[in-house]
């Protein structure tokens, strides 16, 4: 039946009204829920300054969009969830600031094209966002802070989601993930992620594109991806609990990527085939610059420097390890399977390779 409700939802997309009404908090409504109740398809529910101690559902509801005039408080006091959004197409969320006193600070479900930006969302017994069977859900411009689960989640429970924009926000202070995902065709991307308590990004599924964020003191990993095909690019990391990149999945690709100081590898590579390792810096790991168990992988142009251990620890054989540099470390490159590896152009303190 959600199914059902969720598909026809999505093909009334086409029939949302041209005009709007403006429909006005506290001067038309007391509250943003009797304006919600009262709202066509298509208005605008422009809200003024001030905190509103409520809990807002939306629901069933066609092209509405909730718009901040001013510091706008939505607080669930303690007690409440302070914004739901379910069987939904077209909402826009733009400039409130959500505390939520239990559950979720905005949960979504069931819902297609949704945007949520230049929110706040702070003080979360759960999630700040949470997205769980919905599609092309954006969250962007928003901070996210002091929350007891993940910054922003996109859940598969119930049902995957697909296809979610999740890009420049500022994500600080949460006890698990800044950002989790699960499902196909995420973009994450320029996003600010600091102090988490474990991965700063972690992926499940895929394939996803993580491009270009910055993760400061994660607890854990910086990245840890698991699913075929993903994306890993042009992220800085620093201060890792973990490893700075952690990927098992075929085709993978992680591509220049600035990772330095970690407690345990740069880029850790498992469980997968075809990965493509290029054009990444590494500087000063707490355990091996690039360890890497899948193959065949191609490992180009990677620098590695003051590694603790082994620049590039090569488990499997049938690699391409071409142009790359290990400097300051204390062993340049073991590699389990020599024979089968081609080496060309790398630039190592201790050139022929090493079997163990």
């Amino acid at each position: 039946m959600l199914r059902m409700l969720f598909v026809s939802l999505c093909l009334l997309a086409l029939a949302v009204p041209a005009a709007a009404d403006t429909l006005r908090v506290p001067k038309d409504y007391d509250t943003i829920q009797d304006a919600v109740h009262a709202a066509d398809d298509g208005d605008v529910i422009k809200i003024s300054k001030g905190t509103y101690p409520e809990t807002v559902r939306i629901s069933g509801a066609l092209g509405l969009t909730l718009k901040a005039a001013g510091q706008v408080v939505i607080d669930g006091e303690g007690v409440r969830q302070a914004l739901d959004i379910e069987d939904s197409v077209h909402i826009t969320v733009v400039g409130v600031t959500v505390l939520a006193g239990t559950g979720h600070g905005i949960r979504i479900v069931e819902s297609a094209d949704v945007t949520i930006t230049k929110c706040r969302i702070e003080s979360c017994v759960d999630s700040g966002v949470w997205i769980r069977n919905s599609a092309r859900v954006t969250v962007s411009k928003c901070r996210v802070a002091e929350c007891g689960e993940v910054g922003v989640e996109i859940s598969d429970y119930q049902g995957e989601s697909t296809d979610c924009t999740l890009t420049k926000n500022r994500i600080a202070d949460v006890d698990r993930e800044g950002i989790w995902t699960e499902g196909e065709g995420h973009d994450v991307s320029k996003n600010r992620i600091s102090g988490t308590g474990e991965d700063g990004i972690r992926v499940r599924n895929g394939p996803c594109t993580i491009v270009k964020n910055r993760i400061t003191e994660p607890g854990v990993d910086g990245i840890l991806v698991h699913g075929d095909g993903n994306v890993v690019e042009k992220n800085k990391i620093k201060d890792a609990g973990g490893d700075g990149i952690d990927c098992d999945g075929d085709d993978g690709r992680i591509l220049k990527n600035t990772i330095k100081v970690t407690t345990k590898a740069g880029i850790r590579i498992g469980i997968c085939n075809n990965c493509e390792i290029v054009s990444n810096k590494i500087t000063s790991p707490g355990d091996n610059g690039i360890d890497v168990s899948g193959s065949p992988s191609l490992i180009m142009r990677n620098t590695v420097k003051g590694c603790e251990y082994i620049g590039y620890r090569l488990r499997s054989g049938g690699n391409e390890i071409i142009r790359n540099k290990a400097k300051k470390c204390h062993v340049d490159v073991v590699d389990d399977y020599p024979e089968t590896s081609l080496y060309s152009k790398n630039s190592f303190d201790a050139p022929t390779p090493t079997q163990i």
